[in-house]
């Protein structure tokens, strides 16, 4: 449901990942100290995930006492991270702004599927009717 609830966004799937592991162990009754656990989290999140940005920040909060090869791999991490992220620049002007006449029309096309879905508009079709001619006829000022 979280996952679902954020838009399946990498964090949220390592998260589900990580809380699914946890709980089959839990299941299956594997006893396991806390660092055992994390380092299980670990490696399934790197066998789905493998980006290049997990492994260097996970090396970097290992290394960190050693501030040169730390900061060189934060560095590191930093830059692969610009990778990814220069691309959205150009993709935000790329949106086109509605207005809030859209946000009611989201608003009505996502009511629309939930009635289709949960056939309520066979087992409700006059209340149904009166919001649709409700969301037809209502204006702001």
């Amino acid at each position: 449901m979280y996952v679902w609830l954020a838009g399946a966004q990498p964090p949220a799937i390592r998260t589900a990942l990580a809380l699914t592991l946890w709980m089959l162990l839990r299941l299956r009754g594997v006893h396991c100290v806390s660092w055992q656990v994390w380092l299980w989290c670990v490696g399934l999140i790197l066998l789905y995930d493998p980006l290049v940005t997990v492994p260097l920040i996970l090396l970097a909060v290992i290394y960190g006492a050693l501030p040169a090869l730390g900061s060189g791999l934060w560095g590191l991490a930093d830059l692969t991270l610009l990778w990814v992220f220069t691309p959205l620049q150009y993709m935000q002007r790329g949106r086109i702004d509605l207005g809030a006449a859209s946000l009611l029309a989201s608003a009505a096309g996502w009511l629309l599927v939930i009635c289709w879905r949960f056939h309520g508009w066979w087992r409700y079709a006059s209340g149904w009717l009166t919001v649709a001619i409700c969301c037809v006829l209502w204006r702001e000022k």
